[in-house]
């Protein structure tokens, strides 16, 4: 099933992170994939999360960051804002479906662990691969989980598992990690891509 994509006025605030969060930065290795700083996440005052490294960052029209001193090749997937947000909302529904009506019906709790799982196993699988094309596959099927994800947090509440509040807090966490995923898409199948491993591999034998 995983192997097989957002709006508002948070919008341009959520894209500037995600943009530069899935994209391949110059001169890196470890697929070179920009990152803003380590990770650390807010808490807004209604309950969602925010990226800390999201704020005053210069973000041009590519979704990639400006032209920053402090620019990193991120080493591990784990480093990817994409997969960062994929991972808050993994947290986030293995948190709901831990207890109550949900944690009793054990097949839908575990379509829900599988797709949430899904969203973050694919974007580390395809990190890994240091291909451009491949690496886009998985962040394919990463972003099919994350739409099922989507659709399992409106069953969870049509049945009611859990809340409207908490719905909104994973739905807000679900589109969220969506635009980063979308945006990654995006950009390993540009030819800008292709030119930073061709670059990085060049240096790497050089050495």
């Amino acid at each position: 099933m995983r192997d097989g994509r957002d709006d508002g006025p948070q919008r341009e605030r959520d894209e500037k992170g995600a943009k530069h969060g899935g994209n391949i930065a110059q001169g890196s290795r470890g697929f070179g994939a920009k990152i803003a700083s380590p990770t650390a996440f807010r808490v807004r005052s209604h309950g969602t999360l925010e990226h800390a490294s999201f704020k005053k960052r210069p973000v041009n029209g590519l979704g990639t960051l400006g032209a920053l001193p402090s620019r990193v090749g991120a080493k591990s997937h784990k480093e990817l804002i994409a997969w960062q947000l994929a991972d808050a909302l993994r947290r986030e529904i293995y948190s709901l479906i831990s207890g109550g009506l949900a944690a009793a019906d054990l097949r839908f709790r575990s379509q829900a662990e599988d797709a949430a799982s899904s969203t973050c196993r694919n974007l580390a699988e395809g990190f890994a691969r240091f291909n451009p094309r491949e690496f886009a596959q998985y962040a394919r099927y990463s972003a099919s989980s994350n739409c099922e994800v989507g659709d399992l947090i409106e069953d969870g509440l049509a049945r009611r598992f859990w809340t409207a509040e908490q719905a909104a807090r994973a739905q807000d966490l679900q589109v969220r990690a969506g635009i980063a995923v979308g945006r990654l898409q995006r950009y390993l199948r540009s030819k800008r891509a292709r030119r930073n491993v061709v670059r990085i591999l060049s240096r790497d034998e050089a050495r």
